[in-house]
């Protein structure tokens, strides 16, 4: 196999332009930005790689339009785009769901009434497409642009916005939040991003100052409750570009229903990247999680900035497609990772994934297009990349970038193989190789040495203890970590292999019915009849490798319904009050969180299910211990 850095060189050469002489002015510009932000960042960050969710966009959904008017059909282009993404190493894509897109009040504006239940059908389709490649979701949502930028929608957004009062706007604004949180039931969901492009595009002026916009989150937030929304995870921000964006995340942060901060990154000008950081350590210290869920390398002068409706300007989009900028794009992706690894963020998005797979010759032709002919030229050559399985150099350095190189032996929860902390007394899988001389699994009671092979752990105290083992074969160990433990490094030695891992006091991790960490929950179903009576059931139906959720009935207004979902690295939470369970967005209160009692490392949330949930199909199960989440699995709802 050629190394990645072959790859990357190849790429390159095979698409690279030299910037034209009109653009030298502002290449240069832009790459001493980068250049001296990378500088500062470098003496600032000491190189640890905590983990962050990366996370990129998908873009074929806002382009369906156009697809369709090439015949491309987008629904099997979203699949094409889902594994294309997850190639190149991200757990979660972030989807757009512009207003008023899911909106029916708007449709009937707009004399097209039947294209409601068209565009939620759709966006249901998306969001199944994403659970099904056992992938997490973000939806943000904000107002359609006008003019150009919508000009092949369809949607009449310009006049329709002139014949909302602000209360009316933020009504319905409220209405689709309330139908994604429902009928998409998103892993992220952020409700408002860029005041003043708000403002700006729905002649709303109050939402450009602090108390407008956070009055209008507030009520995003107030109705989702009411609704019983209330595990929705929940997010608002701003543009890094906002004047006055201080008090902004001090006005929004305020509100303790918001779960994260989240902020948009796309002009560079003016400082803004330190500016990022600036802001990134306040939102930090509100103690709440931040996010940038949107972020490219805008490609505006210094000249022209600040200017209005900064992250909306087709003239500045219009110069994104040209294949010159790849190398300054990469660049701007290397300072955004390194920010997120030093800043210890939550989610990074990269925003315009077109350009991970094509970008357009700059030449006469297409220098002289106007922006949507060259969008739409983008986006076929977009699409055909993806069906053909193509990267440009972009999209083969964001993988690199991304994709830290695990060195063997690699110790991982047992529950979703997902790289990260782990807790004491949970079960943990190691992957590397030789790391037995045969297959064998133990019985109760579990040994610490099975057929020869041990594995030893020892923390940042020095004290060695060793682990019982489930299972140990040449290539995987199943053990469970010692319960002494001090939380912090530990290093494990099993034979000649050693390496190093981190301990927490929780690392919540749930286990699936296909054991992948993703998919129908491997839970038990007990309902309590009026009766007295009980029966029980499993949460999910197995074929071989393939599974699927057990519909669960809760049609009956005497029965109680209790879910039993079993994991790992959750019983070490100080209380109950720590776990946070939601199940399709609405919030449910957990009866019982801890160990399991029969299997050691094994630990078992027990949650009652509302009957507001009846009829809702596929809901996801959203599990968080003292603040740090699970991955999510879902149960089937009837």
């Amino acid at each position: 196999m050629r190394p990645v850095g072959f790859l990357l060189i190849w790429a390159f050469a095979a698409n690279a332009q030299n910037p034209p002489a009109d653009y030298l002015d502002l290449y240069s510009t832009l790459q001493q930005h980068l250049t001296t932000f990378d500088a500062t960042l470098t003496s600032q960050w000491n190189g640890s790689k905590p983990p962050v969710d990366f996370c990129a966009e998908l873009r074929t959904p806002g382009a369906a339009n156009v697809l369709l008017s090439l015949g491309i059909s987008p629904t099997a282009l979203v699949e094409a785009e889902i594994q294309s993404l997850q190639a190149t190493g991200v757990t979660t894509v972030s989807l757009g769901i512009s207003f008023p897109s899911l909106y029916q009040p708007f449709f009937q504006y707009n004399g097209d009434p039947g294209d409601y239940q068209k565009y939620l059908s759709f966006y249901q389709q998306v969001a199944a497409d994403i659970r099904a490649a056992g992938m997490r979701m973000v939806v943000h949502t904000e107002p359609l642009y006008t003019g150009v930028l919508t000009q092949n929608s369809g949607l009449d957004v310009a006049s329709y916005y002139r014949t909302l009062t602000t209360s009316a706007y933020i009504t319905a604004r409220t209405h689709q939040i309330l139908t994604i949180a429902q009928l998409i039931q998103p892993d992220y969901l952020v409700v408002a991003g860029e005041p003043d492009n708000e403002a700006a595009m729905t002649g709303q002026p109050s939402l450009a100052t602090a108390a407008g916009f956070t009055n209008m989150v507030d009520t995003f937030l107030t109705q989702l409750n009411e609704a019983g929304f209330t595990g929705t995870y929940v997010g608002a921000g701003i543009g890094t570009w906002l004047s006055g964006d201080a008090a902004f995340i001090k006005s929004l942060a305020a509100n303790p229903r918001l779960n994260f901060i989240d902020l948009n990154v796309f002009p560079i000008n003016g400082g803004l990247l330190d500016t990022t950081a600036a802001l990134i350590d306040q939102a930090a210290a509100t103690g709440k999680p931040v996010t940038i869920s949107s972020a490219w390398l805008e490609k505006r002068r210094d000249s022209e900035y600040p200017a209005a409706n900064i992250a909306a300007d087709p003239n500045i989009f219009g110069r994104d497609p040209f294949s010159f900028w790849a190398p300054l794009d990469q660049q701007f992706l290397s300072e955004l990772v390194k920010l997120a690894w030093w800043k210890r963020l939550a989610l990074v998005s990269a925003y315009w994934t077109d350009y991970f797979h094509a970008y357009l010759p700059y030449n006469a032709g297409n220098a002289a297009l106007p922006y949507n002919p060259l969008r739409n030229d983008v986006i076929q050559a977009s699409a055909t990349a993806i069906q053909n399985n193509q990267y440009d150099s972009t999209g083969l350095a964001w993988k690199s970038l991304i994709q830290t190189p695990v060195v063997p032996p690699l110790l991982v929860s047992a529950a979703n193989s997902q790289v990260g902390p782990v807790a004491p007394n949970s079960i943990v899988s190691l992957f590397g190789s030789d790391l037995a001389t045969s297959t064998v699994s133990a019985s109760m009671p579990l040994p610490t040495a099975l057929n020869g092979t041990s594995l030893m752990f020892m923390d940042a105290t020095g004290s060695t203890e060793p682990a019982s083992l489930y299972f140990v074969s040449p290539g995987q160990v199943n053990a469970v970590v010692p319960a002494q433990l001090a939380p912090g490094p530990v290093t494990f030695q099993i034979g000649s292999w050693s390496g190093t891992a981190t301990l927490a006091a929780v690392a919540p991790s749930l286990f699936s019915a296909s054991n992948s960490g993703r998919g129908p929950a491997a839970a038990l179903v007990t309902v309590l009849h009026a009766d007295g009576t009980s029966s029980v059931g499993y949460a999910a139906t197995c074929t071989g490798s393939s599974c699927s959720n057990s519909p669960i009935d809760l049609s009956s207004a005497t029965d109680q319904v209790f879910v039993e979902l079993f994991g790992t690295g959750i019983r070490g939470c100080n209380s109950l009050a720590d776990v946070r369970v939601s199940v399709g967005g609405v919030l449910v209160t957990p009866s019982y969180a801890g160990g399991q009692g029969q299997y050691p490392g094994m630990d078992q949330v027990n949650i009652l299910l509302p009957k507001s949930l009846s009829g809702r199909g596929t809901l996801n199960i959203d599990l968080s211990v003292a603040g740090q989440r699970a991955n999510v699995v879902t149960i089937g709802v009837k």
